[in-house]
């Protein structure tokens, strides 16, 4: 096994000491998905077939709901539409996040 580089270690704690409230917030919640995930893991396919369509039942929601509920139809990048969080389609108030 390689030790771990410094520089990696270095560049990870300035990445961590230097969140904003919105990326801590959604850190805490990833680090709280992957507890719950491998203390309640369940390798059932009917469990993960279920789970993905309700992924894409709400998924394509959120989309209408992100292109075609103002007074204007939105067109979406590719990138943003899976990422959520680009800068460049960002208003100035969900920059604070």
């Amino acid at each position: 096994m390689r030790p771990f580089h410094p520089l990696i270690f270095r560049r990870t704690l300035h990445y961590l000491a230097n969140l904003s409230l919105g990326r801590f917030v959604l850190w805490c919640y990833f680090i709280w998905w992957l507890v719950v995930l491998v203390r309640y893991f369940d390798p059932s396919p009917l469990l993960w077939l279920t789970s993905l369509g309700l992924s894409l039942i709400i998924g394509f929601a959120l989309f209408v709901n992100t292109t075609a509920s103002g007074a204007s139809r939105m067109r979406l990048e590719p990138w943003p539409t899976f990422r959520r969080s680009s800068r460049r389609s960002a208003s100035p108030a969900s920059r604070r996040w």
